[in-house]
């Protein structure tokens, strides 16, 4: 994602993005996720790419540390804020 708010595709060039909605704050465009631009919690770290499924489902790479995390479970997000299960996992795992 460009400063100029495009998106620069190999052999195709800078194409404009249209957002259906924009992304929550700290989070930047990724690849069907999202990648943290800035720090607003302790696990968002600048540069993790991951993805969050509304069925309670996360998968975040964090290419500075190595580290990799999975989160399975059953449980429905109700809205765009993460539960606490989610949110208490992503905690542990920036601690770890």
């Amino acid at each position: 994602m460009l400063t100029s708010g495009k998106l620069r595709l190999p052999k195709i060039g800078d194409v404009p993005v249209r957002w259906s909605r924009p992304p929550p704050a700290g989070l930047g465009p990724g690849f069907g996720g999202s990648v943290d631009v800035e720090t607003i919690d302790p696990w968002n770290v600048p540069g993790r790419y991951g993805w969050v499924g509304g069925i309670g489902t996360a998968a975040h790479i964090t290419a500075s540390t190595g580290t990799i995390t999975i989160l399975l479970s059953q449980l429905q997000m109700a809205g765009p804020t993460p539960p606490a299960l989610v949110r208490d996992f992503w905690q542990h795992a920036a601690n770890a």
